[in-house]
C-alpha cells in the first residue's frame, strides 16, 4: 500500500505526516493496486506526491510501526469534474471515504458525510435514508492513530450501492 500519497493542501503548506483532505499521510490499506483514488483539489495543476511503501499495516497504526518497503508505483492521472470534500477509493467491489481530523470521532463522521453525500448523489435515496442505510450497511474503520490527525474510513459494498440506483 501506499501510506503517503495527496495533493497540495487548501492553505497553508504541512508536514507530509499529516493527513487531511488533501490526503498526505493516511495509512489506509485499502489505498492499494487496481484501486481509484480521488481528491478535492485547491490548486492548479494538484500538486500529487506520493510515498512511504508499506508491505503490511494494520488496521489502525498507532504507533508509526508498519513493515516498510521501496515500491515502484505506477499510476494514471486523470481529472474528474466533481466536488468532494475529502479524498474517495473506489475498488472494484467497494466505495471508501477517507476522514481525518484530531478527533477520531470526527474523523468518522468526515468519512461517514461523504458516503451519505455520494448515496444521496447517486442513487434515488434521499439524504435521509442515505445516512440510514449506512447505519446497516456500511463498515466504519481505523486508519490510524499516530498521526497529527486521526484518520477513519467508512465504506460500503458497491453491490448495496446498486440496489438504490435510479
Amino acid at each position: 500500500m501506499i501510506g503517503t500519497i495527496g495533493v497540495a493542501p487548501e492553505d497553508d503548506p504541512v508536514l507530509c505526516s499529516t493527513p487531511g483532505a488533501h490526503g498526505g499521510n493516511l495509512d489506509t490499506p485499502d489505498v492499494k493496486p487496481g484501486v481509484t483514488l480521488a481528491f478535492p483539489v485547491f490548486h492548479e495543476g494538484a500538486l500529487l506526491s506520493l510515498g512511504d511503501g508499506h508491505a503490511l499495516q494494520g488496521d489502525g497504526e498507532v504507533c508509526g510501526v508498519s513493515i516498510e518497503v521501496a515500491t515502484t508505483t505506477t499510476l494514471t492521472v486523470d481529472v474528474r469534474k466533481e466536488t468532494i470534500d475529502t479524498p474517495i477509493i473506489e475498488s472494484d467491489d467497494e466505495f471508501i471515504a477517507i476522514g481525518s481530523d484530531e478527533d477520531l470521532e470526527e474523523a468518522c463522521r468526515a468519512a461517514l458525510r461523504a458516503v451519505v453525500d455520494y448515496l444521496a448523489k447517486n442513487t434515488k435515496l434521499t439524504p435521509e435514508d442515505s445516512y440510514k442505510l449506512c447505519s446497516v450497511a456500511s463498515d466504519t474503520k481505523v486508519s490510524q492513530v499516530v498521526n497529527p490527525l486521526r484518520t477513519a474510513r467508512v465504506s460500503v459494498k458497491k453491490e448495496v450501492v446498486e440496489k438504490f440506483q435510479v
